[in-house]
């Protein structure tokens, strides 16, 4: 997960599309299989304000 964020930040720096585009597939994939095994992340509790909320 932290890996995945910190690609994230990097392409993000770099402002190459790609890279963005490639590290947040990661990001999200990560996430979910946190997710999936019970895993309580940040990204995970944001995710669940927001859509309760909308």
């Amino acid at each position: 997960m932290r890996e995945a964020q910190e690609s994230l930040q990097e392409a993000l720096t770099a402002e190459d599309a790609y890279d963005v585009a490639v590290a947040q597939d990661e990001l999200d994939d990560a996430l979910r299989l946190a997710q999936m095994h019970g895993v309580v992340t940040s990204q995970s509790e944001a995710d669940d304000k927001r859509t309760v909320g909308e």
